[in-house]
Protein backbone atom coordinates (compact mmCIF):
# COMPACT_ATOMS: atom_id res chain seq x y z
CA UNK A 1 0.00 0.00 0.00
CA UNK A 2 1.62 2.97 -0.71
CA UNK A 3 -0.26 5.85 0.62
CA UNK A 4 0.46 7.02 3.76
CA UNK A 5 -1.43 9.22 6.22
CA UNK A 6 -0.68 12.71 6.60
CA UNK A 7 0.93 12.62 10.19
CA UNK A 8 3.66 10.50 9.31
CA UNK A 9 3.97 12.25 5.18
CA UNK A 10 4.38 15.64 6.85
CA UNK A 11 6.48 14.87 9.56
CA UNK A 12 8.91 17.23 10.66
CA UNK A 13 12.75 17.10 9.20
CA UNK A 14 13.87 20.11 10.70
CA UNK A 15 13.47 22.11 13.38
CA UNK A 16 11.65 25.14 11.92
CA UNK A 17 8.75 22.47 10.79
CA UNK A 18 8.10 21.53 14.21
CA UNK A 19 4.95 24.33 15.41
CA UNK A 20 3.99 25.61 18.20
CA UNK A 21 7.65 24.89 20.15
CA UNK A 22 9.78 27.21 18.80
CA UNK A 23 11.53 27.93 22.35
CA UNK A 24 12.85 23.94 21.90
CA UNK A 25 13.95 24.30 18.76
CA UNK A 26 15.50 26.85 19.26
CA UNK A 27 17.30 26.06 22.61
CA UNK A 28 18.09 22.71 20.93
CA UNK A 29 19.53 24.41 17.69
CA UNK A 30 22.08 26.76 19.61
CA UNK A 31 22.93 24.01 21.71
CA UNK A 32 24.12 22.05 18.25
CA UNK A 33 26.29 25.29 16.74
CA UNK A 34 27.52 25.89 19.79
CA UNK A 35 28.62 22.25 20.83
CA UNK A 36 26.75 21.72 24.26
CA UNK A 37 25.09 19.19 24.06
CA UNK A 38 23.47 17.34 27.00
CA UNK A 39 24.09 13.58 27.24
CA UNK A 40 20.80 13.08 28.36
CA UNK A 41 17.17 15.07 27.83
CA UNK A 42 13.53 14.57 28.87
CA UNK A 43 11.03 15.72 26.69
CA UNK A 44 7.72 15.99 28.28
CA UNK A 45 4.40 17.14 27.21
CA UNK A 46 0.65 16.25 26.07
CA UNK A 47 0.39 13.56 23.23
CA UNK A 48 0.74 14.59 19.89
CA UNK A 49 2.55 18.12 20.25
CA UNK A 50 5.83 16.76 18.42
CA UNK A 51 8.04 15.47 21.00
CA UNK A 52 9.33 11.97 19.32
CA UNK A 53 9.59 14.30 16.57
CA UNK A 54 11.88 16.39 18.30
CA UNK A 55 14.17 13.98 19.52
CA UNK A 56 14.31 12.43 16.12
CA UNK A 57 15.05 15.53 14.67
CA UNK A 58 17.89 16.51 17.15
CA UNK A 59 19.44 12.97 16.28
CA UNK A 60 19.75 13.20 12.91
CA UNK A 61 21.49 16.91 13.75
CA UNK A 62 23.94 15.45 16.41
CA UNK A 63 24.74 12.58 14.06
CA UNK A 64 24.55 14.60 10.68
CA UNK A 65 22.46 11.78 9.27
CA UNK A 66 19.45 12.34 6.61
CA UNK A 67 17.35 9.41 7.37
CA UNK A 68 16.95 8.01 10.84
CA UNK A 69 16.47 4.61 9.70
CA UNK A 70 19.65 4.33 7.85
CA UNK A 71 21.54 5.11 10.68
CA UNK A 72 22.56 2.24 12.84
CA UNK A 73 24.38 4.34 15.82
CA UNK A 74 20.45 6.01 16.90
CA UNK A 75 18.43 3.66 18.32
CA UNK A 76 14.47 3.93 19.50
CA UNK A 77 12.91 1.81 21.97
CA UNK A 78 9.55 1.79 22.84
CA UNK A 79 9.33 1.55 26.98
CA UNK A 80 5.46 0.28 27.30
CA UNK A 81 6.74 -3.09 25.40
CA UNK A 82 10.10 -3.24 26.37
CA UNK A 83 10.08 -2.11 30.13
CA UNK A 84 11.60 -4.50 32.02
CA UNK A 85 15.03 -4.64 33.90
CA UNK A 86 16.24 -6.84 31.56
CA UNK A 87 16.42 -4.61 28.26
CA UNK A 88 17.72 -2.46 30.47
CA UNK A 89 20.51 -4.77 31.48
CA UNK A 90 21.18 -5.63 27.40
CA UNK A 91 21.11 -1.51 26.75
CA UNK A 92 23.97 -1.12 29.57
CA UNK A 93 26.15 -3.48 27.82
CA UNK A 94 25.48 -2.30 24.14
CA UNK A 95 26.69 1.77 25.29
CA UNK A 96 30.04 0.95 26.51
CA UNK A 97 30.68 0.07 22.43
CA UNK A 98 31.93 3.13 20.34
CA UNK A 99 29.39 4.17 17.65
CA UNK A 100 29.94 2.51 13.87
CA UNK A 101 29.21 6.00 11.85
CA UNK A 102 28.04 8.50 13.30
CA UNK A 103 29.92 10.96 16.81
CA UNK A 104 27.03 9.38 19.05
CA UNK A 105 25.03 6.24 19.82
CA UNK A 106 21.91 7.84 20.83
CA UNK A 107 18.85 6.24 22.16
CA UNK A 108 15.03 7.51 21.98
CA UNK A 109 13.19 6.09 24.57
CA UNK A 110 9.62 6.86 23.79
CA UNK A 111 7.03 6.62 26.64
CA UNK A 112 9.97 6.55 29.55
CA UNK A 113 7.40 6.76 32.32
CA UNK A 114 6.48 2.71 31.45
CA UNK A 115 9.63 1.08 32.72
CA UNK A 116 9.50 -0.30 35.97
CA UNK A 117 11.29 0.74 39.06
CA UNK A 118 13.74 -1.64 39.10
CA UNK A 119 14.51 -1.08 35.48
CA UNK A 120 15.25 3.11 36.46
CA UNK A 121 17.43 1.73 39.15
CA UNK A 122 19.70 -0.09 36.76
CA UNK A 123 19.96 2.63 34.53
CA UNK A 124 20.33 5.12 37.07
CA UNK A 125 24.46 4.83 36.90
CA UNK A 126 24.76 5.11 33.77
CA UNK A 127 22.97 8.12 33.44
CA UNK A 128 25.02 9.73 36.21
CA UNK A 129 28.72 8.92 34.17
CA UNK A 130 27.59 8.30 30.76
CA UNK A 131 30.45 7.11 28.25
CA UNK A 132 31.17 10.37 26.61
CA UNK A 133 29.78 8.64 22.95
CA UNK A 134 26.63 8.10 24.37
CA UNK A 135 23.50 10.52 24.62
CA UNK A 136 19.56 9.50 25.91
CA UNK A 137 16.59 11.10 25.14
CA UNK A 138 13.58 10.51 27.15
CA UNK A 139 10.01 11.23 26.04
CA UNK A 140 7.14 10.98 28.19
CA UNK A 141 3.41 12.38 28.78
CA UNK A 142 3.16 11.82 32.12
CA UNK A 143 6.38 13.19 33.57
CA UNK A 144 5.53 13.21 37.56
CA UNK A 145 5.93 9.24 37.12
CA UNK A 146 9.69 9.60 36.03
CA UNK A 147 12.02 9.11 39.18
CA UNK A 148 13.09 12.84 40.70
CA UNK A 149 17.06 10.86 40.41
CA UNK A 150 16.75 10.34 37.22
CA UNK A 151 15.22 13.89 36.01
CA UNK A 152 17.72 15.89 37.52
CA UNK A 153 20.19 13.81 35.87
CA UNK A 154 19.24 15.26 32.82
CA UNK A 155 18.00 18.41 30.41
CA UNK A 156 14.23 19.01 30.04
CA UNK A 157 12.15 20.16 28.11
CA UNK A 158 8.75 20.86 28.74
CA UNK A 159 6.03 21.03 25.57
CA UNK A 160 2.93 23.03 25.60
CA UNK A 161 -0.22 22.48 23.70
CA UNK A 162 -0.35 23.52 20.26
CA UNK A 163 -2.32 26.90 20.25
CA UNK A 164 -5.49 26.60 17.21
CA UNK A 165 -4.39 29.22 14.99
CA UNK A 166 -1.31 26.97 14.61
CA UNK A 167 -2.92 23.98 13.85
CA UNK A 168 -5.05 25.48 11.37
CA UNK A 169 -2.29 26.85 9.70
CA UNK A 170 -0.18 24.29 9.29
CA UNK A 171 -3.52 22.07 8.02
CA UNK A 172 -4.14 24.89 5.57
CA UNK A 173 -0.66 24.39 4.47
CA UNK A 174 -1.14 20.57 4.27
CA UNK A 175 -4.17 20.96 2.08
CA UNK A 176 -3.24 23.55 -0.02
CA UNK A 177 0.02 21.19 -1.11
CA UNK A 178 -2.51 18.16 -1.13
CA UNK A 179 -4.50 20.26 -3.57
CA UNK A 180 -7.99 19.54 -1.24
CA UNK A 181 -10.90 22.39 -1.21
CA UNK A 182 -11.41 23.40 2.40
CA UNK A 183 -13.07 25.94 4.26
CA UNK A 184 -10.99 27.96 7.55
CA UNK A 185 -14.41 27.42 9.52
CA UNK A 186 -13.93 23.68 8.86
CA UNK A 187 -10.37 23.70 10.31
CA UNK A 188 -11.69 26.06 13.03
CA UNK A 189 -13.68 23.23 14.24
CA UNK A 190 -11.01 20.02 13.77
CA UNK A 191 -8.44 22.33 15.37
CA UNK A 192 -10.63 22.41 18.58
CA UNK A 193 -11.51 19.10 18.31
CA UNK A 194 -7.59 17.94 18.54
CA UNK A 195 -7.44 19.61 21.76
CA UNK A 196 -3.81 21.03 20.86
CA UNK A 197 -2.96 17.91 19.66
CA UNK A 198 -1.23 18.33 15.82
CA UNK A 199 -1.34 14.55 15.51
CA UNK A 200 -4.63 14.45 16.33
CA UNK A 201 -5.34 17.27 14.54
CA UNK A 202 -4.00 15.68 11.01
CA UNK A 203 -5.74 12.39 11.44
CA UNK A 204 -9.10 13.87 12.16
CA UNK A 205 -8.10 15.69 8.74
CA UNK A 206 -7.39 12.51 7.47
CA UNK A 207 -10.85 10.62 8.14
CA UNK A 208 -12.23 14.64 6.68
CA UNK A 209 -10.88 14.29 3.66
CA UNK A 210 -12.56 10.79 3.22
CA UNK A 211 -15.90 11.80 4.42
CA UNK A 212 -16.14 15.08 2.29
CA UNK A 213 -14.42 13.33 -0.50
CA UNK A 214 -11.97 16.01 -1.33
CA UNK A 215 -13.68 18.99 -0.42
CA UNK A 216 -14.00 19.79 3.30
CA UNK A 217 -17.30 21.72 4.45
CA UNK A 218 -18.37 22.56 8.32
CA UNK A 219 -21.80 20.85 7.47
CA UNK A 220 -20.39 17.34 6.89
CA UNK A 221 -17.55 17.93 9.65
CA UNK A 222 -20.13 18.73 12.45
CA UNK A 223 -21.80 15.96 11.34
CA UNK A 224 -18.96 13.30 11.21
CA UNK A 225 -17.34 14.46 14.45
CA UNK A 226 -21.02 14.74 16.43
CA UNK A 227 -20.06 19.02 17.03
CA UNK A 228 -23.01 21.23 17.78
CA UNK A 229 -23.03 24.71 16.35
CA UNK A 230 -22.54 27.46 19.28
CA UNK A 231 -26.21 28.78 17.82
CA UNK A 232 -28.18 25.47 19.40
CA UNK A 233 -26.31 26.09 22.78
CA UNK A 234 -27.06 29.90 22.67
CA UNK A 235 -30.74 28.50 22.17
CA UNK A 236 -30.51 26.33 25.07
CA UNK A 237 -28.84 29.38 27.12
CA UNK A 238 -31.54 31.60 26.11
CA UNK A 239 -34.02 28.85 27.12
CA UNK A 240 -32.68 28.69 30.04
CA UNK A 241 -32.40 32.35 31.27
CA UNK A 242 -36.67 32.31 30.27
CA UNK A 243 -37.21 28.90 32.61
CA UNK A 244 -38.79 27.61 29.10
CA UNK A 245 -38.47 24.44 29.96
CA UNK A 246 -40.32 22.35 27.10
CA UNK A 247 -39.12 24.35 24.65
CA UNK A 248 -35.30 23.57 25.68
CA UNK A 249 -35.83 19.88 26.26
CA UNK A 250 -37.07 20.08 22.56
CA UNK A 251 -33.67 21.72 21.01
CA UNK A 252 -31.81 19.20 23.59
CA UNK A 253 -33.54 16.30 21.74
CA UNK A 254 -33.52 17.65 17.94
CA UNK A 255 -29.51 17.50 19.36
CA UNK A 256 -29.13 14.44 20.15
CA UNK A 257 -31.38 13.01 17.42
CA UNK A 258 -29.12 14.21 15.36
CA UNK A 259 -26.28 11.91 15.96
CA UNK A 260 -24.63 14.19 18.93
CA UNK A 261 -23.21 11.68 22.16
CA UNK A 262 -24.08 13.08 25.44
CA UNK A 263 -20.28 13.40 26.13
CA UNK A 264 -19.91 15.48 23.14
CA UNK A 265 -22.68 17.46 23.84
CA UNK A 266 -21.80 18.11 27.90
CA UNK A 267 -18.50 18.68 26.71
CA UNK A 268 -19.39 21.32 24.10
CA UNK A 269 -21.91 23.23 26.16
CA UNK A 270 -18.85 23.53 28.98
CA UNK A 271 -16.85 25.28 25.74
CA UNK A 272 -19.68 27.46 25.17
CA UNK A 273 -19.66 28.77 28.56
CA UNK A 274 -16.03 29.32 28.60
CA UNK A 275 -16.22 31.47 25.57
CA UNK A 276 -19.05 33.46 26.56
CA UNK A 277 -17.42 33.88 30.06
CA UNK A 278 -14.16 35.18 28.30
CA UNK A 279 -15.56 37.18 25.18
CA UNK A 280 -17.88 38.74 27.92
CA UNK A 281 -14.25 39.64 29.77
CA UNK A 282 -11.93 39.99 26.75
CA UNK A 283 -14.67 42.25 24.50
CA UNK A 284 -12.41 44.76 23.68
CA UNK A 285 -10.26 42.21 22.19
CA UNK A 286 -10.62 41.56 18.31
CA UNK A 287 -10.12 37.55 18.57
CA UNK A 288 -13.04 37.69 20.93
CA UNK A 289 -14.98 40.56 19.95
CA UNK A 290 -17.25 38.80 16.71
CA UNK A 291 -18.07 36.37 19.10
CA UNK A 292 -19.58 39.12 21.50
CA UNK A 293 -21.52 40.93 19.16
CA UNK A 294 -22.61 37.63 17.96
CA UNK A 295 -24.20 36.15 21.53
CA UNK A 296 -23.44 37.68 24.65
CA UNK A 297 -26.16 41.01 23.67
CA UNK A 298 -28.99 37.65 24.34
CA UNK A 299 -27.46 36.31 27.23
CA UNK A 300 -30.22 36.80 29.67
CA UNK A 301 -27.54 36.07 32.66
CA UNK A 302 -24.86 38.06 34.40
CA UNK A 303 -21.24 37.30 34.70
CA UNK A 304 -21.51 35.60 38.26
CA UNK A 305 -24.93 33.83 36.97
CA UNK A 306 -22.72 32.64 33.92
CA UNK A 307 -19.87 31.21 36.43
CA UNK A 308 -22.36 29.35 38.46
CA UNK A 309 -23.96 27.62 35.63
CA UNK A 310 -20.70 26.68 34.43
CA UNK A 311 -19.07 25.49 37.39
CA UNK A 312 -22.14 23.69 37.82
CA UNK A 313 -22.06 22.00 34.84
CA UNK A 314 -18.09 21.08 34.61
CA UNK A 315 -18.64 19.34 37.87
CA UNK A 316 -21.28 17.61 35.95
CA UNK A 317 -18.45 16.61 33.43
CA UNK A 318 -16.72 15.58 35.83
CA UNK A 319 -18.60 12.62 36.89
CA UNK A 320 -20.18 11.91 33.86
CA UNK A 321 -18.25 8.66 33.66
CA UNK A 322 -19.68 6.82 36.48
CA UNK A 323 -23.61 8.01 35.57
CA UNK A 324 -25.79 5.14 34.50
CA UNK A 325 -28.64 7.28 32.58
CA UNK A 326 -26.41 9.83 30.69
CA UNK A 327 -29.60 10.95 29.11
CA UNK A 328 -32.08 11.65 31.94
CA UNK A 329 -29.38 13.06 33.88
CA UNK A 330 -28.48 15.86 31.54
CA UNK A 331 -31.69 16.67 31.00
CA UNK A 332 -32.19 16.72 34.67
CA UNK A 333 -29.10 19.17 34.64
CA UNK A 334 -30.57 21.52 32.01
CA UNK A 335 -34.08 21.98 33.98
CA UNK A 336 -32.13 22.55 37.61
CA UNK A 337 -30.67 25.15 35.86
CA UNK A 338 -33.39 26.90 34.81
CA UNK A 339 -34.46 27.37 38.49
CA UNK A 340 -31.52 28.23 39.74
CA UNK A 341 -32.32 32.45 40.96
CA UNK A 342 -30.20 35.02 39.37
CA UNK A 343 -27.90 36.80 41.51
CA UNK A 344 -28.51 40.83 42.39
CA UNK A 345 -26.00 43.86 42.60
CA UNK A 346 -26.20 44.45 46.46
CA UNK A 347 -25.97 48.11 45.47
CA UNK A 348 -28.89 48.28 43.45
CA UNK A 349 -30.95 46.35 46.22
CA UNK A 350 -30.09 49.00 48.61
CA UNK A 351 -30.71 51.95 46.14
CA UNK A 352 -34.44 50.24 45.43
CA UNK A 353 -35.15 50.34 48.78
CA UNK A 354 -33.94 53.53 49.61
CA UNK A 355 -36.24 54.73 46.82
CA UNK A 356 -39.14 52.58 48.64
CA UNK A 357 -38.69 54.11 51.89
CA UNK A 358 -38.58 57.54 50.82
CA UNK A 359 -42.00 57.12 48.35
CA UNK A 360 -43.38 56.03 52.04
CA UNK A 361 -42.24 59.08 53.76
CA UNK A 362 -43.38 60.86 51.28
CA UNK A 363 -46.99 59.56 51.24
CA UNK A 364 -47.05 59.61 54.87
CA UNK A 365 -46.13 63.65 54.83
CA UNK A 366 -49.11 64.10 52.30
CA UNK A 367 -51.54 62.18 54.32
CA UNK A 368 -51.05 64.69 56.95
CA UNK A 369 -52.30 67.69 54.45
CA UNK A 370 -55.18 65.81 52.67
CA UNK A 371 -58.69 63.88 52.93
CA UNK A 372 -57.51 60.47 54.64
CA UNK A 373 -59.73 57.87 52.41
CA UNK A 374 -58.41 58.70 48.92
CA UNK A 375 -54.73 59.61 49.34
CA UNK A 376 -54.61 56.30 51.95
CA UNK A 377 -55.62 53.91 49.15
CA UNK A 378 -53.32 55.36 46.86
CA UNK A 379 -50.32 55.32 49.44
CA UNK A 380 -51.49 51.43 49.91
CA UNK A 381 -51.36 50.80 46.02
CA UNK A 382 -47.97 52.45 45.48
CA UNK A 383 -46.28 50.64 48.71
CA UNK A 384 -48.07 47.05 47.59
CA UNK A 385 -46.72 48.03 43.97
CA UNK A 386 -42.79 48.34 45.28
CA UNK A 387 -42.87 45.62 47.65
CA UNK A 388 -43.92 43.27 44.88
CA UNK A 389 -40.70 44.83 42.72
CA UNK A 390 -38.66 44.27 45.73
CA UNK A 391 -39.52 40.64 46.78
CA UNK A 392 -38.56 39.90 42.98
CA UNK A 393 -35.26 40.17 43.86
CA UNK A 394 -33.86 39.60 47.09
CA UNK A 395 -34.02 40.91 51.09
CA UNK A 396 -31.66 41.08 53.67
CA UNK A 397 -33.04 39.93 57.00
CA UNK A 398 -30.88 42.37 59.35
CA UNK A 399 -32.75 45.27 57.45
CA UNK A 400 -34.18 47.65 59.65
CA UNK A 401 -37.25 50.30 58.32
CA UNK A 402 -38.74 52.12 61.23
CA UNK A 403 -41.34 53.10 59.23
CA UNK A 404 -42.25 49.65 57.42
CA UNK A 405 -46.10 49.56 56.20
CA UNK A 406 -47.08 46.24 57.37
CA UNK A 407 -47.62 44.12 54.38
CA UNK A 408 -51.06 43.41 53.06
CA UNK A 409 -52.13 39.42 53.34
CA UNK A 410 -53.26 39.03 49.76
CA UNK A 411 -49.81 40.22 47.84
CA UNK A 412 -49.09 37.25 49.67
CA UNK A 413 -49.22 34.45 46.86
CA UNK A 414 -47.70 30.69 46.40
CA UNK A 415 -46.05 32.20 43.61
CA UNK A 416 -44.16 35.18 46.12
CA UNK A 417 -43.64 32.59 48.49
CA UNK A 418 -41.75 29.96 45.72
CA UNK A 419 -39.40 33.32 44.35
CA UNK A 420 -38.22 34.50 47.34
CA UNK A 421 -37.90 30.67 49.06
CA UNK A 422 -34.12 31.11 48.62
CA UNK A 423 -33.77 34.29 50.63
CA UNK A 424 -36.28 32.60 53.65
CA UNK A 425 -33.68 30.00 53.79
CA UNK A 426 -30.88 32.62 54.01
CA UNK A 427 -32.09 34.29 56.66
CA UNK A 428 -31.95 30.84 58.91
CA UNK A 429 -28.86 30.12 60.55
CA UNK A 430 -29.17 26.65 61.18
CA UNK A 431 -27.78 24.45 58.60
CA UNK A 432 -29.66 21.15 58.98
CA UNK A 433 -33.37 23.05 58.84
CA UNK A 434 -31.94 24.83 55.69
CA UNK A 435 -31.30 21.45 54.01
CA UNK A 436 -34.74 20.22 55.07
CA UNK A 437 -36.54 23.22 53.79
CA UNK A 438 -34.86 22.84 50.54
CA UNK A 439 -37.07 19.73 49.88
CA UNK A 440 -40.31 21.26 50.63
CA UNK A 441 -43.34 22.81 48.66
CA UNK A 442 -46.43 25.41 49.79
CA UNK A 443 -49.53 22.80 49.46
CA UNK A 444 -51.81 25.79 50.20
CA UNK A 445 -52.39 29.19 51.80
CA UNK A 446 -55.08 31.52 53.21
CA UNK A 447 -55.13 34.51 54.88
CA UNK A 448 -54.19 33.22 58.42
CA UNK A 449 -52.03 30.19 57.71
CA UNK A 450 -49.78 28.36 55.57
CA UNK A 451 -49.19 24.96 55.07
CA UNK A 452 -46.07 23.27 53.71
CA UNK A 453 -45.67 19.65 52.56
CA UNK A 454 -42.49 17.36 52.29
CA UNK A 455 -41.87 15.92 48.86
CA UNK A 456 -39.54 13.24 50.24
CA UNK A 457 -41.34 10.76 52.27
CA UNK A 458 -38.88 11.19 55.39
CA UNK A 459 -40.09 10.60 58.77
CA UNK A 460 -36.34 11.28 60.27
CA UNK A 461 -36.96 14.96 58.44
CA UNK A 462 -40.08 15.48 59.69
CA UNK A 463 -39.64 15.32 63.05
CA UNK A 464 -36.63 17.61 62.58
CA UNK A 465 -38.88 20.31 61.43
CA UNK A 466 -41.14 20.16 63.96
CA UNK A 467 -38.67 20.96 66.16
CA UNK A 468 -37.81 23.89 64.75
CA UNK A 469 -41.47 24.79 63.46
CA UNK A 470 -41.36 28.14 65.67
CA UNK A 471 -37.99 29.61 64.13
CA UNK A 472 -39.55 28.72 60.63
CA UNK A 473 -42.54 30.48 61.87
CA UNK A 474 -40.80 33.76 62.66
CA UNK A 475 -38.24 33.67 60.05
CA UNK A 476 -41.50 33.79 57.00
CA UNK A 477 -43.67 36.10 59.24
CA UNK A 478 -40.53 38.49 59.82
CA UNK A 479 -39.70 38.40 56.00
CA UNK A 480 -43.10 39.30 54.51
CA UNK A 481 -44.21 41.23 57.77
CA UNK A 482 -47.23 39.70 58.24
CA UNK A 483 -48.52 37.34 60.91
CA UNK A 484 -49.55 33.62 60.04
CA UNK A 485 -49.41 30.25 61.37
CA UNK A 486 -47.26 27.43 59.83
CA UNK A 487 -48.22 23.58 59.55
CA UNK A 488 -46.22 20.38 57.97
CA UNK A 489 -47.63 18.16 56.09
CA UNK A 490 -45.78 14.77 55.37
CA UNK A 491 -46.35 12.11 53.18
CA UNK A 492 -49.47 11.20 51.25
CA UNK A 493 -51.73 11.31 54.22
CA UNK A 494 -51.05 14.45 54.85
CA UNK A 495 -50.52 14.68 58.44
CA UNK A 496 -50.70 17.89 59.84
CA UNK A 497 -49.01 19.06 62.74
CA UNK A 498 -49.41 22.63 64.34
CA UNK A 499 -47.32 24.18 66.45
CA UNK A 500 -49.55 23.31 69.74
CA UNK A 501 -49.77 19.81 69.38
CA UNK A 502 -45.08 20.54 68.51
CA UNK A 503 -45.11 21.75 72.44
CA UNK A 504 -47.28 19.43 73.73
CA UNK A 505 -45.45 16.44 72.33
CA UNK A 506 -41.92 18.29 73.47
CA UNK A 507 -43.34 18.31 76.89
CA UNK A 508 -44.13 14.63 76.88
CA UNK A 509 -40.67 13.92 76.55
CA UNK A 510 -38.93 15.96 78.74
CA UNK A 511 -38.48 13.60 81.25
CA UNK A 512 -35.44 15.02 82.57
CA UNK A 513 -34.52 18.83 82.13
CA UNK A 514 -30.42 17.88 82.04
CA UNK A 515 -30.94 15.19 79.62
CA UNK A 516 -33.52 17.80 77.17
CA UNK A 517 -30.58 19.79 78.00
CA UNK A 518 -28.31 17.34 76.11
CA UNK A 519 -30.83 16.62 73.65
CA UNK A 520 -31.17 20.50 72.42
CA UNK A 521 -27.27 21.18 72.38
CA UNK A 522 -26.59 18.58 70.30
CA UNK A 523 -30.23 18.47 67.98
CA UNK A 524 -31.23 14.87 68.88
CA UNK A 525 -34.40 12.82 69.46
CA UNK A 526 -35.76 10.55 71.38
CA UNK A 527 -35.87 6.82 69.29
CA UNK A 528 -38.53 4.56 70.94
Amino acid sequence: MSYKILSLKWRPNEFSEIIGQDHISKALSNAIELDRVAQAFIFSGPRGVGKTTAARVLAKKINNVMDLNQSIDIFEMDAASNRGIDEIRQLRENVQYAPSEGKYKIYIIDEAHMLTKEAFNALLKTLEEPPPHVIFIFATTELHKMPDTIVSRTQRYDFKRIQNDDIVSRMEYILEQEKILFDKESLAKIADKADGSMRDALSILDQMICVCNNEINIQQVSMSLGIVDDQNFMKILSLIGKRNTKDMLVVFNDIISSGVSMLNFIEGFNKFLNKCLISNAMKDDSKYNSFYNTYMNDVEFSELDLLRIAEICLNFQSSYRNLQQPRLSIESLLIKLSYIDKSIDIQNFIKKNETIVSQADSLNNSDKKEDTDIDLKEKENIVESNKDDNLDNSFNSNEKIEDKEKVSKDIISESVIYDNWDNILLSIDKANIVHSLEKIKVESISADKLILKILDKNEFMFKNLLKDLTLINESINKYFNITLDLEISYSEDKKKVDKNKKISEKNKEQEHPLFMDAMNQFEGEIVK
